[in-house]
């Protein structure tokens, strides 16, 4: 069984205290929708325009949001990242293949983390001798 897109939308309110149906354009409600039109993407068979339609935006703005603002979560506060996690690894009904993959593509990014500090610190190694 799958996620609806009703629940999603009351996990994301919930964990980040948002009523995602306000036409407001701050930054935390940008963000909380961007994390919210992922979530249906990847866990729903809704097209984009059936996601924007169920906060009353075009698809255009889910493309948007998908495309160009959810790969900056991770310049952004961390709650957004955090919240993404919460959601999609810690709910049962997400499926075992999102899960994987997002479990693929966290160990790739944190092996880059690592590579770079190591980088860093053999750097700062030479500077102090």
């Amino acid at each position: 069984m799958q996620l609806s897109s009703n629940e999603i939308r009351d996990l994301v309110q919930k964990q980040l205290k948002v009523n995602l149906l306000s036409k407001k354009r701050t930054r935390n409600l940008v963000l909380s929708r961007t994390l919210y039109y992922k979530l249906c993407r990847e866990c729903t068979h809704l097209t984009f325009q059936e996601i924007g339609n169920t906060l009353n935006f075009s698809h255009c703005n889910v493309i948007h949001g998908i495309s160009n603002i959810f790969p900056q979560f991770r310049f952004f506060d961390k709650k957004y990242l955090n919240a993404y996690n919460q959601i999609l690894l810690y709910n049962d009904k997400t499926p075992l293949n999102k899960k994987f993959e997002f479990a693929q593509n966290e160990n790739k990014y944190l092996r880059k983390q690592l590579k770079d500090l190591r980088i860093k610190l053999t750097n700062t190694e030479k500077n102090c001798l």
